[in-house]
């Protein structure tokens, strides 16, 4: 079979369009990367690189069909970085696609693609990123089979400004999913997050909505139970909706508060849904994400890709990546890889795996025989298991090959805790599995009880099921572990027969350990906020915050001190807990489920002050008990800044016009893309001294967040300066740039706290800056929500070998927009026959381009498949989509593909 990658430069010529083809092939390379690979083993990487990838857990691939997802690229230095490279592994910049997307006057024109068809729509948008920002890399998974799986390796390069070169790279793994088989879920969603305590880092896993399609999931929200240590940092907003086959990455906020490993685990709910049987449902099976916090001075952790299923038909090996997002150095030859079956024909050896993902290097699996079947990988560092995998591979004869997945791999319980687990099961064989059983082992004292299924049933006994060729179905169970402390691992077994022969299939292992113990975390504040306090020198002024301490674990802790630590200025903050209710013992027991406080106060310092003074000490709280009694600590930082009393920026009022909210965390300022009139929000900066006007004035805007832009206003920004005279003022307008927004996802915390803006002056006294501003209220930053209907085109089937491709959409959150029109284009030189368009769409006859109403009844076209190719070919037919002018959604992939080919 041929692949063809088609393009539309050229109009017809007899019947026949121009095309274009390309072959692809899949380069198999030892190691990728860059870095000193002379490093020893055990070497401690004490510069990390400032930009970093967020580590991502397995992205949906909703029905097979090429799925958006996003990267988010951060920057972790206080300087803007420049010139950004991007690259995949097997990668070509297609300039044949350049081409065709350039024809199209698609936006996204430095498309890199694999060998894989996993594509990055827009490096050049992520080429430069400010301190401490982030950018939102795009990108299209491949289409995938029934079952199957796979990973790409995404690399980025650029010059510090020292002229030193520093790389990252990072795993992204995909994964069919049948989105009947779920209500409302994160997928596979079990990751780990590592940094040294003191310091946040952020993942990104994925939020679906299964069910029949037009079902609104209403009220989503997300709750954590660890928020001081992992909160959500951006892309979804508590309370909107979802619809039946959006996807929604979201990016979570993992502050490094404690020095031992503990789990975060967030919770998706919703109050009602529109599909029959869910009705006020909040839900509990396979829908939270877990993720493992690992506190780490020097200590290495490895990413695998997941292997993808061999299709003996077209090939015999298939190859994954292996990046260390640790900070220590890992030697290739400590890590080991064993197989039932099958052979490693390339491995790590010789390679030095760089700390802080400064590199990759690749493992090459080859099968040997031509039966279908499967293999359990278990890859070990330094003889200690590190991962597991499944290594698949099938042809075209009549037999099942299933494997079976489970929705976590690792998880901490206490004694006789009941927890929910998942098992997926995917049968990529041509043939059915029938009279199948279900059988679990739990390996120690715990329990297992089956407590429902997906899969068909057998119509020959009630207690059997069949598993179908070329389908997934899902089983759920309730593990209650037993009374003792320990560790162990949950296997689910899959018995059944097909054609006079028996078969066992085993799933992956589900390993747990038991133990109790106390875990102190903080809920305010919780890992998207930051603790500033200001204070102005003039004897009389203070500032205080409340922490509030809640023991989350399953032992009482038993705290023997808490102290504020690292104060390296003249003038700090100090604990008081003085008339506080509920105080935290300085020694004593916090029973688990139980809260204190700890109030923190800054101030008032003397008057005769003429400096400012800035620093940043760190609460830490020490404890013990719980089985085994581990000493351990938590521990947060203070920002603290003392203003000179005659030369300062008074307190800022905030108005927020339209916006509804105050701009807190608890209220946050909300608006939406419904809201056509302009989001403003005017700051106003006055100079209270009696003494000196602020010479050489200016406000630094220059980190203000993606998607909030200066519009206006008298404060001087940029390169201008200006003088605020004793007792004047000026005003600073910052405005939502809704068109922006419109790209950056369905919706917007914006990175939120957005701390006020800076600002630098000069008197007679000297130079000044004040880098925390605070508001009317005492907070330096603020906090803001938008949020927009989400427009998720959906190609039915995709890909397909015959007939017609129907294009529909899922919507949410819609209510308050008086249209919603979204444009099709990009089919013009494609096809023969003209679209049909539903009674809310138009198509236009000359160029086969379409217009729907998104906001009728069922909005939808019909795409009938060229004949003209031949037989075996291959073709992207691409469409391309936009929003009529004024109105702001976001489109949840602007650019997607009908895979077809020709019978």
């Amino acid at each position: 079979m041929r692949e063809l990658i088609f393009l539309l430069l050229g109009r017809v010529f007899s019947y026949k369009r121009f095309i274009y083809c390309t072959l692809l092939t899949i380069v198999l390379t030892a190691c990728s990367g860059s870095g000193n690979n002379s490093s020893s083993q055990g070497q401690v990487t004490l510069e990390a690189t400032a930009i970093r990838i967020d580590n991502t857990s397995a992205v949906p691939v909703v029905n097979g069909g090429s799925t958006p997802g996003v990267l988010y690229i951060r920057n972790y230095s206080n300087l803007d970085i420049h010139n950004i490279s991007y690259s995949l592994d097997s990668s070509t910049d297609y300039e044949i696609w350049q081409k065709a997307i350039k024809k199209l006057g698609v936006k996204y024109q430095a498309i890199k693609e694999n060998s894989s068809h996993f594509i990055l729509l827009n490096p050049e948008e992520c080429s430069t990123i400010k301190a401490n920002g982030y950018c939102q890399l795009k990108f299209n998974t491949p289409v995938l089979s029934v079952g199957n799986k796979g990973s790409s390796l995404i690399s980025l390069q650029y010059n510090d400004h020292q002229g030193k070169l520093h790389s990252y790279s990072q795993i992204v793994n995909y994964q069919y999913i049948d989105m009947k088989n779920i209500t409302l879920a994160f997928f596979n969603a079990s990751l780990n997050a590592v940094a040294r305590q003191g310091e946040t880092r952020y993942v990104v896993s994925y939020l679906i909505a299964g069910g029949e399609s037009g079902s609104v999931y209403n009220q989503v929200s997300i709750n954590s139970d660890n928020s001081g240590q992992a909160s959500i940092k951006n892309g979804f907003v508590n309370g909107q909706q979802i619809a039946a086959g959006q996807v929604i990455p979201i990016e979570v906020a993992v502050k490094f508060t404690g020095n031992t490993a503990t789990t975060a685990v967030l919770s998706p709910s919703y109050v009602n849904t529109n599909q029959s049987g869910y009705q006020n449902k909040s839900l509990t099976l396979n829908s939270d994400l877990f993720i493992n916090i690992i506190p780490s001075q020097s200590d290495s952790n490895l990413i695998f890709g997941d292997t993808p299923i061999i299709n003996l038909m077209q090939e015999s090996t298939a190859t994954i990546s292996i990046v260390n997002i640790g900070n220590k150095d890992v030697s290739g030859g400590s890590i080991g890889v064993t197989l039932s079956e099958g052979v490693v024909s390339n491995n790590c050896t010789g390679v030095v795996l760089l700390a802080n993902a400064q590199n990759s290097c690749n493992i090459t699996y080859r099968v040997t025989q031509y039966m279908p079947g499967s293999s359990q990988i278990i890859y070990t560092l330094n003889g200690i298991e590190a991962g597991n995998d499944l290594l698949i591979w099938t042809n075209d004869k009549p037999y099942p090959n299933i494997y079976i997945t489970p929705s976590v791999s690792n998880i901490s319980l206490t004694r006789n805790e009941t927890q929910v687990f998942i098992f997926t099961i995917n049968n990529v064989g041509n043939a059915p599995l029938n009279n199948v059983t279900f059988s679990y082992d739990s390996g120690g004292s715990g329990r297992v009880v089956q407590t429902g299924s997906s899969c068909q049933k057998s119509s020959s006994s009630s207690n059997a099921y069949v598993i179908s060729p070329l389908s997934q179905c899902s089983v759920s169970i309730n593990f209650t572990s037993g009374s003792s402390y320990g560790s162990g691992a949950i296997v689910m077994r899959l018995s059944g027969d097909y054609n006079g022969t028996s078969y066992t299939f085993t799933s992956s292992p589900i390993r747990y350990n038991i133990t109790e113990a106390p875990i102190l975390t903080f809920t305010h504040p919780t890992a998207s906020e930051n603790v500033n306090l200001v204070v102005m020198a003039n004897g009389a002024n203070y500032v205080s915050y409340i922490f509030h301490v809640v023991n989350i674990g399953s032992a009482p802790a038993e705290i023997s001190g808490y102290t504020l630590e690292g104060t390296s200025t003249s003038h700090v903050p100090h604990i008081d807990n003085a008339l506080l209710d509920d105080p935290c013992p300085q020694s004593g027991i916090l029973p688990k489920n139980a809260g204190c406080n700890i109030r923190v106060i800054y101030g008032p310092e003397p008057a005769n002050l003429t400096i400012n003074e800035n620093g940043i000490t760190n609460l830490v709280i020490n404890y013990g008990g719980g089985y085994p009694n581990v000493a351990k600590n938590l521990s947060v930082p203070i920002n603290y800044l003392l203003k000179e009393n005659d030369s300062s920026i008074a307190p800022v009022p905030v108005d927020a016009g339209n916006l509804a909210g105050e701009g807190t965390f608890d209220s946050p300022f909300e608006t939406n893309g419904a809201d056509t009139a302009d989001s403003l929000i005017t700051l106003t900066y006055t100079n209270p001294s009696v003494n000196y006007p602020m010479l050489d004035f200016n406000i630094d805007t220059n980190n203000l967040p993606r998607g909030l832009v200066v519009a206006g206003g008298n404060c001087p920004t940029g390169a201008n300066v200006s003088t605020i005279p004793i007792n004047g003022s000026c005003n600073l307008i910052l405005k939502l740039d809704k068109a922006d927004l419109a790209i950056m996802g369905a919706s917007n915390t914006f990175n939120s706290p957005i701390p006020y803006p800076p600002a630098s002056w000069n008197t007679a006294a000297g130079f000044y800056e004040q880098p925390q501003v605070e508001d009317t209220n005492g907070n330096t930053s603020f906090y803001l929500e938008y949020t927009q209907a989400v427009i998720t085109p959906i190609i039915t089937p995709n890909p397909l070998s015959s007939g017609t491709a129907t294009l529909s959409f899922a919507t949410s959150n819609t209510a308050g927009y008086g249209a919603l029109n979204i444009n099709v284009s990009g089919v013009s030189n494609w096809l023969e026959t003209v679209p049909v368009a539903s009674a809310d769409c138009s198509v236009n006859g000359a160029d086969y381009s379409a217009s729907c109403n998104l906001l009728g009844a069922l909005p939808g076209i019909t795409y009938f498949m060229p004949n003209y190719l031949q037989s075996g070919d291959k073709a992207y037919i691409p469409l391309y989509f936009t929003l009529s002018s004024g109105e702001y959604a976001y489109i949840d992939g602007t650019l997607k593909f009908i895979e077809y080919t020709q019978p």
